[in-house]
């Protein structure tokens, strides 16, 4: 019988089609265990596509698992984890040490940190601030470009026989307080709720293709798992000439099929990638549990009152038929956090 061939001596082509079918960084490393003689050639490999976003949950336990789609769902490492509010490209992390308090920036590649207000000046009363608690946040550039500007959903109580209130803030990283602003317009257009035969969950915008799309997570009832989306684009209105305007409306669209899309939704942070790009991926919309979002009280609870729901997290498909496929029904409730994406 011949002697196998060494490891080394597998074809380029061949070597950097395996390496293009582990799309996760993490087995990307673990790869090369082997044949260390593979990074060299692995550095002329041809330009991988946008990793897709892995996904954190925070067990009772009090460590942050980190699962990864592409990998089969595993849970590569484990780190400890205060709750999180918002990620942006680049493994950049919102989080709350305090849960209510303790607000940071954090990229957990390279340790890198910056601040983040813990509380809001009053658009009535200069004089007036308040402490605050962030529940979502995002970026508008990487930190350190000269127009990034963070935005968020904040609560606060404007008095302490007052209930919470929710407003938009924004914030230079590294600010010490945030700001926000609401200009009333007597003459703004009338809006219309668009009806739905299920439970509107959330919904959520993202950036695709160049347009602006809206995702609604639909459910049965308010107390149910989810279980169809529905997606829209965002059109402008033709002009018909009758009148003069500086402003011509735009309608929401929807969209018969996602066209190969793969739609990461999170509020601040959803994503949209090519189905193209990955090999043996299907266009749907893959979601977290955040049913959670919409309690104020949840992160003033102690420890063992905090419940941040983890099990209705998964993928939805278009089909035919239309379905869920949940990928960790029986995962109990985090004390610390609902679960969220890692942007690459």
């Amino acid at each position: 019988m011949a002697a196998p061939r060494p490891w080394a001596s597998i074809p380029n082509d061949m070597l950097f089609e395996i390496f293009r079918r582990l799309p996760c960084a993490i087995d990307r490393v673990n790869m090369v265990f082997p044949c260390p003689s593979w990074l060299v050639e692995l550095a002329n490999a041809p330009p991988s596509p946008p990793r897709l976003p892995s996904l954190l949950i925070l067990p009772p336990g009090g460590a942050t698992g980190v699962y990864c789609y592409l990998s089969g769902y595993r849970d590569h490492h484990k780190f400890p984890g205060p709750r999180h509010f918002g990620f942006y490209d680049g493994a950049w992390f919102f989080l709350a040490y305090g849960q209510t308090h303790g607000h940071r920036l954090l990229n957990i590649r390279t340790g890198q940190s910056h601040a983040v207000p813990d509380v809001l000046d009053d658009d009535d009363d200069d004089d007036l601030i308040h402490n605050t608690v962030i529940l979502a946040a995002t970026l508008s550039f990487p930190p350190g470009h000269l127009q990034c500007v963070a935005a968020g959903i904040v609560t606060y109580q404007p008095n302490a026989d007052e209930p919470r209130r929710r407003h938009f803030a924004f914030w230079r990283p590294g600010g010490e307080m945030a700001s926000c602003a609401v200009v009333s317009d007597p003459e703004a257009p009338v809006e219309l709720e668009r009806g739905y035969a299920e439970f509107v969950r959330a919904r959520y915008l993202v950036a695709s293709r160049g347009e602006l799309l809206m995702v609604v997570r639909l459910a049965s009832d308010p107390h149910a798992s989810t279980s169809s989306f529905k997606v829209f684009r965002m059109l402008q209105q033709p002009d018909d000439g009758k009148e003069e305007a500086n402003e011509y409306p735009w309608r929401w669209s929807e969209l018969d099929t996602l066209c190969g899309q793969m739609l990461f939704v999170e509020r601040g942070c959803s994503r949209s990638y090519e189905v193209d790009q990955y090999p043996g991926f299907k266009d749907g919309v893959y979601f977290l549990d955040d049913g959670c979002f919409y309690d104020d009280e949840m992160m003033f609870r102690g420890v063992n009152e905090r419940h941040y729901l983890c099990s209705d997290i998964g993928k939805w498909s278009e089909g035919p038929p239309p379905h869920v496929d949940r990928y960790f029904p029986e995962q109990g409730p985090s004390y610390n956090s609902p679960p969220a994406w890692l942007l690459p």
